[in-house]
Protein backbone atom coordinates (compact mmCIF):
# COMPACT_ATOMS: atom_id res chain seq x y z
CA UNK A 1 0.00 0.00 0.00
CA UNK A 2 2.92 2.38 0.92
CA UNK A 3 4.69 1.10 -2.23
CA UNK A 4 1.60 2.03 -4.24
CA UNK A 5 1.22 5.70 -2.93
CA UNK A 6 4.23 6.29 -3.62
CA UNK A 7 4.27 6.05 -7.49
CA UNK A 8 4.20 3.33 -10.43
CA UNK A 9 8.32 3.55 -10.10
CA UNK A 10 8.11 2.55 -6.34
CA UNK A 11 5.26 -0.34 -6.52
CA UNK A 12 7.24 -1.54 -9.58
CA UNK A 13 10.35 -1.78 -7.30
CA UNK A 14 8.45 -2.83 -4.74
CA UNK A 15 7.00 -5.74 -6.71
CA UNK A 16 10.18 -6.53 -8.40
CA UNK A 17 12.08 -7.18 -4.77
CA UNK A 18 9.73 -8.74 -3.40
CA UNK A 19 9.09 -11.32 -6.32
CA UNK A 20 5.12 -10.79 -6.66
CA UNK A 21 3.17 -9.66 -9.55
CA UNK A 22 1.50 -6.16 -9.58
CA UNK A 23 -1.86 -7.33 -10.59
CA UNK A 24 -1.82 -10.56 -8.21
CA UNK A 25 -1.74 -8.13 -5.16
CA UNK A 26 -4.46 -5.62 -6.66
CA UNK A 27 -6.44 -9.24 -6.70
CA UNK A 28 -5.63 -9.49 -3.04
CA UNK A 29 -6.41 -6.46 -1.98
CA UNK A 30 -10.25 -6.20 -3.55
CA UNK A 31 -10.53 -10.11 -1.90
CA UNK A 32 -8.94 -8.82 1.14
CA UNK A 33 -11.68 -5.89 1.63
CA UNK A 34 -14.54 -7.78 0.26
CA UNK A 35 -13.72 -10.28 3.24
CA UNK A 36 -13.49 -7.09 5.37
CA UNK A 37 -16.82 -6.05 4.62
CA UNK A 38 -17.87 -9.76 5.21
CA UNK A 39 -16.28 -9.45 9.32
CA UNK A 40 -17.68 -6.44 9.79
CA UNK A 41 -21.27 -7.01 8.66
CA UNK A 42 -21.42 -10.48 10.47
CA UNK A 43 -19.67 -8.60 13.55
CA UNK A 44 -17.08 -10.53 14.30
CA UNK A 45 -15.02 -7.57 14.14
CA UNK A 46 -15.45 -3.81 14.60
CA UNK A 47 -13.12 -2.54 11.86
CA UNK A 48 -10.05 -2.83 9.83
CA UNK A 49 -7.51 -1.83 12.84
CA UNK A 50 -9.15 -4.59 15.08
CA UNK A 51 -8.47 -7.26 12.65
CA UNK A 52 -5.09 -6.35 12.12
CA UNK A 53 -4.19 -6.40 15.35
CA UNK A 54 -2.07 -9.40 15.17
CA UNK A 55 -0.89 -8.83 11.71
CA UNK A 56 2.33 -8.35 12.42
CA UNK A 57 2.95 -11.91 14.21
CA UNK A 58 4.51 -14.20 11.37
CA UNK A 59 4.17 -17.17 13.69
CA UNK A 60 0.70 -16.56 14.07
CA UNK A 61 0.36 -16.22 10.14
CA UNK A 62 2.06 -19.13 9.11
CA UNK A 63 0.07 -21.56 11.80
CA UNK A 64 -3.38 -19.98 10.33
CA UNK A 65 -1.53 -21.30 6.70
CA UNK A 66 -0.96 -24.11 7.70
CA UNK A 67 -5.09 -24.65 8.99
CA UNK A 68 -5.83 -23.41 5.41
CA UNK A 69 -3.27 -25.78 3.27
CA UNK A 70 -2.94 -28.61 5.69
CA UNK A 71 -2.64 -31.95 4.41
CA UNK A 72 -0.61 -30.25 1.45
CA UNK A 73 2.71 -30.78 2.98
CA UNK A 74 6.35 -31.54 1.43
CA UNK A 75 9.53 -32.19 3.75
CA UNK A 76 12.53 -30.18 2.93
CA UNK A 77 16.48 -31.75 3.24
CA UNK A 78 19.20 -29.64 2.90
CA UNK A 79 21.36 -30.93 0.49
CA UNK A 80 24.81 -30.08 -1.23
CA UNK A 81 25.82 -30.65 -5.05
CA UNK A 82 28.98 -33.15 -5.36
CA UNK A 83 32.41 -31.52 -7.31
CA UNK A 84 34.48 -29.07 -6.26
CA UNK A 85 31.84 -26.06 -6.55
CA UNK A 86 29.70 -27.61 -3.64
CA UNK A 87 26.57 -25.38 -3.39
CA UNK A 88 23.46 -25.77 -1.48
CA UNK A 89 19.84 -27.19 -2.12
CA UNK A 90 16.57 -28.31 -1.00
CA UNK A 91 15.31 -31.94 -1.91
CA UNK A 92 11.87 -31.78 -1.69
CA UNK A 93 9.88 -35.02 -0.62
CA UNK A 94 6.06 -35.63 -0.69
CA UNK A 95 6.27 -39.43 0.75
CA UNK A 96 8.91 -40.70 -1.29
CA UNK A 97 8.34 -38.50 -4.15
CA UNK A 98 10.64 -35.79 -5.02
CA UNK A 99 9.15 -32.68 -6.36
CA UNK A 100 10.77 -29.25 -6.93
CA UNK A 101 9.65 -25.73 -5.70
CA UNK A 102 8.44 -23.88 -9.01
CA UNK A 103 11.43 -21.38 -10.06
CA UNK A 104 9.63 -18.09 -9.97
CA UNK A 105 9.14 -18.85 -6.18
CA UNK A 106 11.72 -16.87 -3.92
CA UNK A 107 11.91 -20.16 -1.82
CA UNK A 108 13.61 -21.98 -4.56
CA UNK A 109 16.54 -19.68 -3.96
CA UNK A 110 20.10 -21.52 -3.47
CA UNK A 111 20.68 -19.29 -0.65
CA UNK A 112 17.14 -20.39 1.14
CA UNK A 113 18.64 -24.17 1.14
CA UNK A 114 17.85 -25.49 4.98
CA UNK A 115 16.04 -28.34 6.76
CA UNK A 116 12.21 -28.24 7.45
CA UNK A 117 8.59 -28.50 6.17
CA UNK A 118 6.30 -26.82 3.45
CA UNK A 119 2.98 -26.09 3.08
CA UNK A 120 1.54 -25.47 -0.13
CA UNK A 121 -1.09 -24.35 -2.39
CA UNK A 122 -0.70 -26.72 -5.74
CA UNK A 123 1.58 -29.31 -7.69
CA UNK A 124 2.05 -27.79 -11.37
CA UNK A 125 3.84 -30.87 -13.44
CA UNK A 126 5.46 -29.64 -16.55
CA UNK A 127 9.37 -30.44 -17.25
CA UNK A 128 8.71 -31.58 -13.41
CA UNK A 129 6.45 -31.96 -10.95
CA UNK A 130 6.41 -28.13 -9.14
CA UNK A 131 5.22 -26.59 -6.24
CA UNK A 132 3.58 -22.93 -6.46
CA UNK A 133 2.70 -21.14 -3.46
CA UNK A 134 4.88 -22.73 -0.61
CA UNK A 135 5.22 -21.55 2.80
CA UNK A 136 7.93 -22.39 5.17
CA UNK A 137 6.04 -23.46 8.66
CA UNK A 138 7.22 -24.73 12.09
CA UNK A 139 6.47 -27.93 13.90
CA UNK A 140 4.63 -26.10 16.45
CA UNK A 141 2.35 -24.42 13.77
CA UNK A 142 1.65 -27.97 11.58
CA UNK A 143 0.73 -29.62 15.07
CA UNK A 144 -1.95 -27.24 16.45
CA UNK A 145 -3.33 -25.43 13.17
CA UNK A 146 -3.33 -28.74 10.83
CA UNK A 147 -2.83 -31.64 12.67
CA UNK A 148 -6.22 -33.69 12.71
CA UNK A 149 -7.35 -34.75 16.01
CA UNK A 150 -6.78 -38.33 15.19
CA UNK A 151 -3.11 -37.61 14.29
CA UNK A 152 -2.80 -36.11 17.75
CA UNK A 153 -3.21 -39.25 19.40
CA UNK A 154 -1.73 -38.99 22.82
CA UNK A 155 -1.29 -42.67 23.49
CA UNK A 156 0.82 -42.77 20.04
CA UNK A 157 2.80 -40.17 20.90
CA UNK A 158 3.76 -41.56 24.66
CA UNK A 159 5.28 -44.76 22.69
CA UNK A 160 6.61 -43.53 19.93
CA UNK A 161 7.76 -39.91 20.70
CA UNK A 162 6.38 -38.35 17.23
CA UNK A 163 3.14 -36.97 15.81
CA UNK A 164 2.98 -38.54 12.48
CA UNK A 165 1.38 -36.29 9.86
CA UNK A 166 0.67 -36.16 6.21
CA UNK A 167 3.06 -37.01 3.13
CA UNK A 168 4.80 -39.60 5.59
CA UNK A 169 6.09 -36.57 7.72
CA UNK A 170 6.80 -37.12 11.51
CA UNK A 171 7.15 -34.34 13.57
CA UNK A 172 8.84 -35.21 17.34
CA UNK A 173 6.54 -34.60 20.41
CA UNK A 174 6.73 -35.33 23.51
CA UNK A 175 3.52 -36.77 25.33
CA UNK A 176 2.66 -33.62 27.41
CA UNK A 177 3.51 -30.93 24.50
CA UNK A 178 1.14 -33.00 22.48
CA UNK A 179 -1.71 -33.06 25.23
CA UNK A 180 -1.26 -29.31 25.22
CA UNK A 181 -1.58 -28.84 22.22
CA UNK A 182 -4.81 -30.75 21.68
CA UNK A 183 -6.53 -29.05 24.85
CA UNK A 184 -5.21 -25.76 22.96
CA UNK A 185 -6.88 -26.76 19.32
CA UNK A 186 -10.21 -27.72 21.38
CA UNK A 187 -10.28 -24.96 23.14
CA UNK A 188 -9.93 -22.69 20.41
CA UNK A 189 -12.53 -24.92 18.14
CA UNK A 190 -14.95 -23.92 20.82
CA UNK A 191 -14.47 -20.55 20.68
CA UNK A 192 -14.37 -20.18 16.68
CA UNK A 193 -18.01 -22.48 16.73
CA UNK A 194 -19.49 -19.77 19.90
CA UNK A 195 -18.19 -16.93 17.84
CA UNK A 196 -19.63 -17.99 14.33
CA UNK A 197 -23.02 -18.75 16.87
CA UNK A 198 -23.22 -15.61 18.46
CA UNK A 199 -20.39 -13.37 16.70
CA UNK A 200 -21.22 -9.98 18.24
CA UNK A 201 -21.50 -11.61 22.11
CA UNK A 202 -18.87 -9.75 23.75
CA UNK A 203 -18.52 -12.29 26.32
CA UNK A 204 -16.47 -13.81 23.89
CA UNK A 205 -14.03 -11.28 23.60
CA UNK A 206 -12.09 -12.00 27.08
CA UNK A 207 -12.15 -16.15 26.47
CA UNK A 208 -11.04 -15.87 22.97
CA UNK A 209 -7.99 -13.14 23.92
CA UNK A 210 -6.85 -15.79 26.39
CA UNK A 211 -6.52 -18.13 23.68
CA UNK A 212 -5.36 -16.66 20.99
CA UNK A 213 -2.29 -14.79 23.69
CA UNK A 214 -1.68 -18.12 25.21
CA UNK A 215 -1.75 -19.72 21.35
CA UNK A 216 1.36 -16.59 20.16
CA UNK A 217 3.32 -17.43 23.33
CA UNK A 218 3.54 -20.76 22.56
CA UNK A 219 4.27 -20.49 18.58
CA UNK A 220 6.68 -18.28 19.31
CA UNK A 221 8.51 -20.34 22.28
CA UNK A 222 8.05 -23.24 19.97
CA UNK A 223 8.92 -22.19 16.79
Amino acid sequence: REAKSAGKEAERAFVDACFVNSKTMREIEASKRQLMQQLVGSGFVRDMAAAAVNASDTDLLRGILCAVLYPNLAKAVRTQTKGAKRTSYERILIGSTQVWIHPSSINSKPERAANGLYVYLEKVESSRLFLRETTRVPPAALLLFGARPSELDIERVAQTGRVELAAGVAVRAQKETAMLLKLLRRELDRILVSRATAPDDAALEAPAKAVVDAIRKLLSGLA
